[in-house]
């Protein structure tokens, strides 16, 4: 615009400069405080995008250099897990996610019914646990990993409301895709299987047919499961089956 055609107007119009303009509508403080506002926006940006990047760069070296035994041992430290051994959570490991694929692949299988990653966590369940768990938004945190504040309300939106119609179901939308980037991270979702198991094997005093049946269908089963496997459904029989293979009872 060519302020010329303004310079007839009073006030703020008749001003040129436009820092001046802006002095003269908002105030020199208020102008101030918005500069200070808009650049902490670009430096919280720009931290953002570290933080991502330093992730990737993280990831990198993860899939190339490590396995499931080491992210095990690091959950195991960072979390303080005792209740089981990195034997227990790593045969659980390889009958959620094939031990045959590559770390990378493990980490980004889906099931196909809403279960992700090396030990195959539902979105409903990461995201509100139970128990007094950590769910992976608290896992997320302690690691320094980052994620989506809105997008986490979401997801507990969701399920709060899920919960109220008395329904379990997976989480759909952005809260979703959030979820489920979470649940890809190895390192996150290693983690919270982990601790899961853990919190099972101390419910369970280590009877660990009864860890293993919650883990895969649920409390409600395990604690009517009284050793007796005809009693139980045809995938809860090949699971305990395929925890014997595994060398974990």
């Amino acid at each position: 615009i060519d302020d010329s055609a303004l310079s007839f107007l009073p006030g703020m119009f008749n001003i040129r400069n436009r820092d001046a303009r802006v002095d003269f509508f908002l105030g020199k403080e208020e102008r101030s405080l918005l500069s200070r506002k808009t650049e902490s926006s670009l430096q919280s940006k720009e931290r953002t995008a570290d933080i991502d990047k330093n992730r990737d760069q993280q990831l990198t070296r993860i899939f190339k250099e490590d396995n499931v035994p080491t992210l095990i041992n690091r959950a195991m430290n960072e979390f303080s897990i005792n209740n089981v051994d990195v034997a227990q959570i790593n045969g659980i490991s390889n009958i959620e996610s094939s031990a045959s694929k590559s770390l990378k692949a493990r980490s980004m299988s889906d099931s196909g019914h809403d279960a992700h990653g090396i030990m195959q966590v539902k979105t409903a369940t990461a995201t509100m646990p139970g128990f007094g768990l950590p769910s992976i938004f608290d896992v997320a945190d302690k690691l320094f990993i980052r994620y989506d504040d809105n997008k986490k309300q979401q997801a507990l939106n969701q399920i709060e409301k899920n919960q109220a119609q008395g329904v379990f179901k997976p989480l759909t939308g952005q809260a979703a895709k959030e979820v489920i980037r979470l649940l890809q991270d190895p390192d996150i979702n290693v983690t919270f299987g982990a601790n899961y198991l853990n919190y099972f094997a101390d419910r369970y005093d280590g009877d660990m047919e009864k860890v293993y049946l919650a883990y895969n269908q649920g409390v409600s089963i395990a604690d009517k499961f009284d050793g007796d496997r005809s009693k139980l459904n045809a995938e809860g029989r090949r699971y305990l089956e395929r925890a014997e293979k595994e060398g974990i009872p």
